[in-house]
């Protein structure tokens, strides 16, 4: 992955690499974006990339019924996790500003966000019991995953970019 640097990712960097249909990509061929560490200014951007990727999915549609509110609550609630995955993790973003990543590191617990019940109460409005039983089944999977005997990783990655897909 680029660092800070904003250096091209390549997308093959050896000569032996099949793109997804199998066919073989030309060696030093680059992707036309950056990806680089976000910005703290940059925090509602990523917010917003990771509503707009989110917003035409089940889970949203659950999460806020109400289309005409959809894209804001979402924006606003994401807002409060691009924050802190600034203080506990990682948040990257391609130079056109279209496709975000970010991961959370997991060398212990992670805290919840500051003062984080009053700022989803005011983020989601009347849909913040919803994002609290998310939450709790993200918890609880969590704490499942760090009891298995699998490999962990350093990072929860969460990923969002344009065709809406989370990734």
């Amino acid at each position: 992955m680029a660092g800070d640097s904003g250096s091209p990712v390549p997308t093959a960097g050896h000569p032996n690499q099949h793109d997804d249909k199998g066919s073989k990509r030309k060696a030093g061929h680059e992707v036309p974006h950056h990806i680089r560490a976000a910005r703290w200014r940059e925090q509602d951007i990523v917010a917003t990339v990771i509503a707009e990727a989110l917003q035409p999915t089940p889970i949203a549609a659950w999460l806020i019924p109400d289309h005409e509110q959809r894209g804001r609550v979402l924006a606003d609630v994401a807002a409060i996790w691009v924050e802190h995955a600034m203080f506990y993790g990682d948040v990257h973003i391609t130079s056109d500003l279209t496709a975000v990543t970010i991961c959370f590191h997991q060398y212990g617990p992670v805290p919840p966000p500051a003062d984080y019940p009053t700022r989803l109460a005011t983020a989601a409005g009347p849909h913040a019991e919803r994002f609290r039983l998310l939450d709790n089944i993200w918890t609880v999977g969590n704490r499942l995953r760090r009891t298995t005997t699998s490999p962990s990783w350093p990072c929860a990655p969460r990923t969002s970019g344009p065709a809406g897909a989370e990734r």
